[in-house]
């Protein structure tokens, strides 16, 4: 089973920790706009929004790739990007529903999410613990709890 990043917006400060964790990992360097995570100040809910590749089943930006730069890690099971092979062609990014693969400004390939071989840097380092790593199911169940236990706070509320 695929593993992703989970986000919760109950959590999240908008510190950008995590942002600057997966830019010092990948990038050697403290900047943002480096990082293959973004967050977001949706004004209009009032919340922040913490955004990374979702790893999908049968990713859209793979099946675009002329290429075929964009392939699963096995022991990961993060949809990775070689380099070598990437022409910047920006295919993967119009076929993506979330808008995730960014062009690298120097270096003019594809960058996301490739989850730090197994062991995510932007999770261990969230202060608020807002990102979690984990297996599809798992992360149903937890929202499905959590749903379940803000029904039963209306249905108490409500007596």
């Amino acid at each position: 089973m695929t593993k992703f990043i989970l986000f919760d917006p109950e959590k999240c400060i908008g510190c950008r920790t995590c942002a600057l964790a997966c830019s010092f990992q990948h990038e050697h360097e403290f900047n943002p706009s480096l990082s293959r995570i973004t967050t977001f100040w949706l004004a209009d809910l009032g919340r922040f929004a913490t955004v990374t590749c979702q790893q999908c089943e049968d990713p859209l930006c793979a099946q675009a790739c002329p290429r075929n730069a964009i392939q699963r890690n096995r022991e990961t099971g993060a949809m990775v990007v070689d380099e070598a092979l990437c022409i910047g062609c920006r295919s993967c990014l119009i076929a993506c529903p979330f808008g995730i693969p960014a062009i690298h400004h120097d270096r003019r390939v594809m960058v996301k999410c490739n989850l730090c071989g197994g062991d995510p840097e932007c999770v261990q380092e969230c202060p608020r613990q807002a990102l979690s790593f984990m297996e599809a199911d798992e992360a149903s169940h937890n929202k499905l709890r959590m749903a379940a236990d803000r029904l039963m706070h209306v249905v108490e509320r409500s007596r």
